[in-house]
């Protein structure tokens, strides 16, 4: 009895030993982190099972400046109001590009910035919108993310929750927005534009017909992570953008050097 338990005993502390070994020897998971992210293109978003993007780029990147080496099939791409959940739920969670605002300030943990989210509202032109008081905004839907600060900006506007169509990808938004089955779409401009551009669309004929203030996107963590490991993934990124790494990580990514310029206002 006294073998059979000791085998026991030994079999039962294999997987720690070997998660502690790996710890030691800078294995690929040093640290139980489940990274989430979303559709997002071209800053994070998955080609047949590949997640890429620039913003991913980044990621990685701090990471194995502080010593956590991922690869992009460790990220995990779901849709936002899902990923937004679990990262608020599970300690060892993190999720990007998280848009910093003082109302999720207390719910998460920060790095960043990682760079800009620039909200609008988008329209066919020849749509031809009137959205200059609460009154006309009542008459059109929106194609939004559901738990996404475009959805608080569209509310915030006086736009009835039942004129909010809810989307997962910016695909599913541009098709829609394209053949007429949503009056717009608030979304990021650059998003946006990619979006419609890959899909095919001709970007001259869709307009800004409203713009949102400028706001930071982060790094956003579950509140119970260490504050150690978040300083050190800080001081990573302080020191790529010092160093004009970052910079050159967002720029090398075709796909946002070849966008046309943004949209004209609409006046």
């Amino acid at each position: 009895m006294q073998r059979i338990l000791a085998a026991f005993l030994a079999l039962l502390f294999i997987p720690i030993a070997a998660w502690a070994s790996e710890v030691e020897n800078g294995g690929e998971n040093t640290t139980p982190l489940r990274i989430y992210t979303e559709e997002n293109p071209p800053f994070n978003y998955s080609v047949k099972g590949q997640v890429q993007g620039a913003y991913v780029d980044v990621v990685l990147e701090v990471l194995r400046r502080a010593g956590i080496h991922k690869k992009p099939n460790d990220m995990v791409v779901i849709p936002w109001a899902r990923g937004y959940k679990e990262t608020l739920l599970r300690k060892n969670t993190m999720l990007f590009a998280v848009v910093r605002t003082p109302e999720r300030e207390s719910s998460f943990k920060w790095v960043g910035p990682l760079g800009e989210y620039r909200a609008v509202i988008l329209a066919r032109r020849d749509r031809q919108l009137d959205l200059t008081s609460p009154e006309k905004l009542k008459k059109y839907t929106f194609a939004v993310t559901k738990k996404s600060l475009s959805e608080d900006f569209l509310l915030a506007l006086g736009v009835p929750q039942s004129h909010l169509v809810y989307i997962n990808s910016p695909k599913s938004a541009a098709h829609m927005l394209a053949r007429g089955r949503i009056d717009a779409w608030s979304r990021d401009q650059s998003v946006a534009r990619w979006t419609l551009q890959t899909l095919g669309y001709t970007n001259t004929d869709y307009e800004v017909v409203h713009t949102f203030s400028v706001k930071k996107r982060y790094m956003a963590f579950n509140i119970g992570t260490d504050d150690t490991l978040i300083e050190k993934l800080q001081t990573a990124l302080d020191e790529l953008r010092q160093n004009g790494r970052l910079s050159k990580i967002i720029k090398k990514d075709t796909a946002l050097k070849d966008l046309p310029p943004p949209y004209p206002a609409h006046k």
